[in-house]
């Protein structure tokens, strides 16, 4: 059996040494890893040390993923609100084409008109039979195309205050509120309906010339579809005197209007429906007023009832 020699035991006493300077005992250091967590652990011997939790950090390609989606978003919301503008701008422009098309139409009828009537002065027979055949088909053209653009164009709601103008006529519906009685309404009243006082602000938009709308009139209309006409006349705003939709406007000046209406006692008001005269907007294609369209609803903030 070999020997041990002198350089190899004080090789072995300086490891032990070392060891018991760092307070690891030979034992301990035969021991598992595991084992020796479990005893230097500061919670108590035999309790594992409490695993960490990893969280995942987004890579480059997932950031770079997550902001192409956000510009996206933000530029499809864009172009959303691009396309509602551009398609206003677009119906504005098919407004006033309509309105070229009608005046060229009057010019094209009243031509047609005038050479009738020279020819049939003239006692061109033939001549008279075509124009008139010419005109009648014309006019029938036109009416089909009045009568079907009114049934397929949606009808048009305008917010609370948002302004609808005529030339430099404008209007704007604001609010309904409850009548506090029948006192000071001039309408009738039972106990199956209520009074409603509607604000409308009349405003002109001209710079030169003193204006008014004799034939404007308004219309209530309740959340069911059914119209009001307007009780009685007028009321005073205030201290003022009481003004009508008719009343003449001087250049820039504005007003308000406040129109009575007695509803049922379980309706509410949804909005107003002015009129600006029945011609020539009822024979022109595309307006709100043409024959067979739905006019257009000007929306009022209501005062819930009590």
């Amino acid at each position: 059996m070999r020997g041990v020699s002198g350089s190899d035991s004080a090789r072995g006493a300086g490891r032990d040494g070392a060891s018991a300077d760092r307070g690891d005992s030979p034992a301990l250091l035969r021991t598992p890893f595991l084992a020796r967590d479990k005893r230097k652990s500061p919670v108590g011997a035999g309790t594992p040390r409490k695993p960490q939790t990893w969280v995942p950090r987004p890579c480059a390609r997932h950031r770079a993923r997550m902001a192409a989606i956000r510009v996206l978003g933000t530029t499809l919301d864009n172009r959303m609100v691009c396309g509602i503008k551009y398609f206003k701008s677009v119906l504005g422009i098919a407004m006033k084409l309509f309105d070229l098309i009608f005046l060229a139409s009057v010019a094209f009828v009243a031509t047609l008109c005038v050479r009738i009537a020279v020819s049939a002065l003239r006692r061109r027979r033939e001549t008279t039979s075509r124009l008139g055949r010419l005109l009648g088909g014309f006019v029938g053209l036109y009416a089909m195309t009045l009568v079907c653009v009114a049934l397929a164009l949606p009808r048009r709601f305008y917010a609370p205050g948002e302004r609808r103008c005529f030339d430099d006529w404008c209007e704007a519906a604001i609010e309904a509120k409850l009548a506090d009685g029948p006192a000071g309404v001039g309408c009738r009243v039972d106990g199956g309906s209520r009074n409603w006082i509607a604000t409308i602000e009349v405003s002109s938009d001209a710079k030169r010339i003193r204006q008014r709308a004799p034939d404007a009139r308004a219309e209530l209309e309740d959340r069911q579809g059914r119209r009001y006409q307007p009780c009685a006349a007028a009321l005073p705003g205030g201290t003022g005197p009481a003004q009508s939709l008719s009343d003449e406007l001087a250049p820039g000046e504005s007003f308000y209007v406040f129109l009575p209406f007695r509803l049922p006692r379980d309706r509410t008001p949804a909005g107003l429906v002015v009129h600006h005269g029945e011609f020539p907007e009822a024979v022109i294609i595309g307006a709100d007023q043409s024959l067979l369209h739905v006019p257009a609803l000007q929306r009022l903030a209501v005062e819930q009832p009590r």
